[in-house]
């Protein structure tokens, strides 16, 4: 359960959005179905709780050996290629 922010720690300045966020996917995870499209994925933390589906992680850093390689702002896709996209911590580094 921890593995979505490892680093959640109370001396965290983000630690109750982060704390927030988590418990909310845990609790609705199940409801993800088909492809799911994670933006700005990192290290993929929510790869292993989406396991029933066909999970696909875009990043534009390389060293984070994402699936696809592209930015928000140029995403190789046609629209509605998705059935849920998940897009957290990422529209702070958006123009």
């Amino acid at each position: 359960m921890f593995y979505i922010y490892p680093d959640l720690l109370w001396s965290n300045p983000l630690y109750l959005s982060k704390r927030m966020f988590r418990s909310t996917f845990l609790r609705y995870k199940d409801n993800f179905k088909g492809q799911v499209l994670d933006i700005g994925c990192g290290l993929k933390p929510f790869r292993e709780f989406l396991n029933r589906c066909r999970y696909i992680g875009l990043d534009c850093i390389v060293e984070n050996s994402p699936d696809i390689v592209a930015t928000l702002l140029k995403l190789p896709f046609r629209s509605m290629s998705f059935d849920a996209v998940i897009c957290s911590e990422v529209l702070e580094h958006t123009p």
